[in-house]
C-alpha cells in the first residue's frame, strides 16, 4: 500500500486529539464562568425568593446533573471502544468511524440536555435573576 507524504497517521493523530481534548472533555462539568451545579444551585437559592420556583429550578438542575453524570460514564466507555478500535491493526476505518459515530451521539446528546436546562431556566427567571445567578464564579 502506497501512503501520499505527509498523510499517514494524520487521521489517527485528529482522532486521538478529539478523543481526549475536545468532546465531552470541553464539556459542561464546569459549567459556565467556572461554576459547578452545586455553585449554580446556591446562587439559585439566593437569588430566587419565590420557593416554588426556586425548588422548580432546582430540580431541573439536579436533574440535568444526574443525567450528565449518565452521558459521562457513556462518553468514558466509547472513548475507551474508540481507543481500543484506533490502536488495532485489525480495525478497519469503519469500525473507527462507527465507535465515533457512537461517541459523538453521547456528546451531543449530554450538550442538548444542557441546552434544554439553559433554556428551561431562563423561561423560569427575570433578566435581573439571571444575570445575578450567572455573574461570576461562586467564592
Amino acid at each position: 500500500m502506497k501512503y501520499m507524504a505527509g498523510q499517514r497517521g494524520q487521521v489517527l493523530i485528529i482522532l486521538l486529539g478529539y478523543l481526549f481534548l475536545g468532546g465531552a472533555a470541553t464539556s459542561i462539568t464546569t459549567f459556565v464562568k467556572g461554576n459547578s451545579p452545586k455553585d449554580l444551585v446556591k446562587r439559585v437559592e439566593t437569588v430566587v425568593s419565590d420557593k416554588m420556583r426556586q425548588g422548580d429550578i432546582v430540580t431541573l438542575i439536579d436533574n440535568w446533573e444526574k443525567a450528565h453524570d449518565t452521558f459521562q460514564k457513556q462518553v468514558k466507555k466509547e472513548r475507551e471502544v474508540l481507543l481500543e478500535r484506533l490502536t488495532s491493526y485489525s480495525a478497519t476505518k469503519q469500525d473507527a468511524m462507527r465507535a465515533a459515530d457512537k461517541l459523538n451521539l453521547y456528546i451531543d446528546e449530554d450538550d442538548q440536555s444542557f441546552l434544554d436546562l439553559r433554556f428551561k431556566m431562563k423561561a423560569q427567571l427575570s433578566r435581573d435573576e439571571w444575570n445575578k445567578i450567572w455573574a461570576s464564579k461562586t467564592e
